[in-house]
């Protein structure tokens, strides 16, 4: 009896034992799918930011690569500037297996020495280093399917200057890492540059790469539209240049600039460098002269003193004063004149550049009132051009301000300006009497080619009345005519009004002026009746004959017919039938160098005699010209950009790399002016 009625208990006590162990489990993976929950909900939803951390250092390693930079567009579209996609080699030590034969492999193709190979790869420990950044196309193409443990590439981005020299000391240049070095690569250097992290490289957990450097993040840098115009920036240059090598000079300046606007058109600067290749040059070379150097302008400001008593009725054109004959004591110091005169009007005054006059219309205006006005002209201070190192010349304040110094001042003497100070102050007189802000921005784009921000033309304030900035003009027409100092800048086709400067430089380590250094200058605008470019040309210590007359007004005549040429500006009427015969005589200078070796350029079929009254009397420079569009289409940005230049064609970039696409579509005839649009992608 008693063993039937164990049987049951025991079999209840053991079903009891199986559910409390299997409650026991169930507690525990429900504890343990508790925690997992919570550790889960804590990686995905919560601060994570030390495990991110922690992936990172495990799985990506940093490696500093230059950003992409904006382009840089002249005024009509052109490029003067763009970031090309190249390769850059790097090498992972701990992957290579057998150095000598991988320097050995490597040397040639990368023009490297194998011990420099060596060198780099020797420490184990380093899983990257470089071996050679922004490789040729060349280079590139024999490493395109060369293999080796540990030898790897990275796409990065090379500046270049498809033009080469031009415009190089307004552009700048930009080294490695992307780093501006100066030029408009500086002072917009925040605009141009992308702000993309590093890249990056992919390894496993071992160390081990195992794909490509991955891109992090979409570059889009903005790009920038400038005042400049590649055609008359290129005359400039050849002209000043030439120039500079005829005189034996150390140096020159030549702007540019529309008088109406204050928009800079040209700025030549010698010597100059090239960009692409900046490291062969003498860093000083970099400079821009027109905003940096200041230099005592000579005679070229008497046209600012001339004005000045005009404005403030201190002298007037029926008034003569007399010059001394050449030579007034003043104190301890004799002002001389380089041809001695006996009484002179203003208009004489400027046309046979009259230091002893000057001084003493200086005089007259009055020292306070006279250093007014040359403030409002500009002068000592900066012009607020977006460039880096601009100075503001030197001009004594008006305490300091002597009765000696007032007078020298007036024939430019005692004072030092930057030639854009003085060719916007001559664009003042040219527009009627209104002072412009000088500005070489014109547009900011994003990559997709909207404006972002645009500049436009600022007046800073009206200097002299209209009716005497016209009487200035005219007597400055003088200087150029017959009789007058610079006849060398006469035009046939247009009236040119202008001033010669010969500045005596201070000698080295002196107070004293040098008699065998000058500053060579003219100063001018035209058409003189109806204003459109004004110009400065600066010859810097030019050898045997350095009066500016003789050696920048040839300069200023041949930059100035050639670009009112190339802008198809109108030629003044002809005033008889002698003038009409002279300026088709001249056809064959001016007209003849503006379409020789100017890049881009096409000469226009010459016009029916019936409309030369109207039309120019000399041939544009211009792009137009009907072609058929090249296949751009796998070519690189650097290939496409030559064939463009061969071909006579503008090209607006997309992206970088490879040309995928293009819009007309090649064999297309169409006009060469107009703009063909590529699409470009990594490879």
């Amino acid at each position: 009896m008693i063993s039937m009625i164990s049987a049951p208990l025991q079999s209840s006590f053991s079903f009891k034992k199986i559910r409390l162990r299997i409650a026991v489990i169930g507690l525990a993976f429900f504890l343990g799918f508790l925690l997992i929950g919570a550790r889960a909900f804590e990686l995905h939803l919560t601060d994570n930011q030390k495990l991110t951390r922690l992936v990172k250092n495990q799985y990506h390693r940093k490696v500093v690569t230059a950003p992409k930079r904006g382009s840089i567009e002249d005024m009509n579209g052109d490029t003067l500037a763009i970031d090309l996609q190249v390769d850059s080699v790097y090498a992972s030590p701990y992957l290579i297996e057998d150095d000598s034969t991988f320097a050995a492999a490597l040397a040639s193709k990368l023009d490297l020495s194998k011990a420099k190979i060596l060198e780099k790869i020797s420490d184990k420990s380093k899983k990257f280093v470089w071996l050679k950044r922004r490789i040729s196309e060349e280079e590139s193409r024999q490493l395109k399917d060369f293999q080796l443990d540990g030898l790897g590439t990275l796409p990065e981005y090379k500046r270049f200057y498809p033009n080469g020299m031009l415009a190089a000391n307004v552009l700048g240049a930009v080294g490695y890492d992307a780093e501006a070095l100066a030029g408009l690569e500086v002072a917009q250097d925040d605009v141009l540059k992308s702000s993309d992290p590093p890249k990056l490289i992919e390894k496993d957990a071992r160390g081990r790469t195992y794909s490509p450097f991955a891109l992090m993040g979409v570059e889009h840098p903005n790009d920038i539209v400038v005042t400049l115009d590649k055609t008359i920036q290129y005359i400039a240059e050849r002209e000043l240049k030439s120039a500079v090598e005829k005189s034996k000079a150390i140096g020159g300046v030549a702007v540019v600039m529309d008088v109406h606007t204050g928009a800079v058109l040209a700025m030549a600067v010698q010597p100059t460098f090239d960009p692409n290749e900046y490291y062969k040059f003498d860093p000083q070379t970099w400079r821009n002269r027109a905003v940096i150097d200041s230099f005592e302008p000579g005679s070229i400001f008497k046209a600012f003193t001339a004005a000045a008593a005009l404005e403030t009725g201190s002298f007037d054109t029926k008034k003569t004063l007399h010059c001394e004959n050449g030579a007034l004591q003043v104190g301890k110091f004799t002002i001389n004149d380089t041809h001695p005169h006996g009484a002179l009007n203003l208009n004489d005054i400027l046309k046979y550049s009259s230091n002893i006059c000057s001084y003493k219309l200086a005089q007259l205006v009055g020292k306070k009132r006279f250093y007014e006005l040359m403030r409002d002209f500009g002068f000592g201070q900066k012009s607020g051009l977006e460039v880096p190192g601009e100075t503001s010349g030197l001009m004594a304040r008006l305490p300091e301000l002597g009765t000696l110094q007032l007078g020298t001042m007036a024939f430019g003497q005692g004072i030092s300006t930057t030639p854009i100070q003085i060719v916007a102050a001559y664009s003042a007189i040219a527009n009627g009497g209104t002072l412009m802000k000088p500005y070489l921005i014109r547009e900011i784009r994003d990559f997709k080619g909207n404006t972002l921000q645009s500049f436009e033309a600022t007046a800073l304030r009206r200097v002299i009345r209209e009716n005497t900035a016209k009487e200035i003009a005219r007597m400055l027409e003088s200087v150029v005519e017959k009789g007058g100092t610079g006849t060398a800048a006469h035009l046939s086709e247009y009236r040119v009004a202008g001033k010669t400067g010969t500045a005596q430089k201070v000698a080295p380590g002196s107070k004293a002026y040098s008699k065998n250094k000058f500053i060579a200058s003219f100063a001018g605008f035209a058409p003189a009746r109806a204003p459109r470019l004004a110009i400065l040309v600066s010859i810097d210590e030019p050898k045997g004959d350095y009066y500016g007359g003789r050696v920048s007004a040839p300069v200023f005549r041949e930059i100035m017919g050639q670009s009112l040429a190339y802008l198809k500006t109108p030629r003044d009427p002809a005033e008889n039938a002698s003038s009409v015969a002279q300026a088709k005589a001249d056809k064959k200078s001016v007209a003849a160098k503006a379409l020789k070796n100017v890049p881009n350029s096409t000469p226009k079929t010459e016009l029916p005699a019936a409309q030369e009254e109207t039309a120019l009397s000399v041939d544009p420079i211009s792009f137009a010209g009907a072609g058929k569009i090249p296949n751009f289409t796998g070519l690189s940005v650097r290939e496409a950009l030559r064939l463009a230049q061969a071909k006579n064609f503008r090209l607006k970039i997309r992206g970088s790399g490879i040309c995928k696409r293009q819009e007309p579509l090649a064999g297309e005839s169409v006009e060469t002016s107009m703009e063909i649009v590529l699409d470009c992608e990594p490879l």
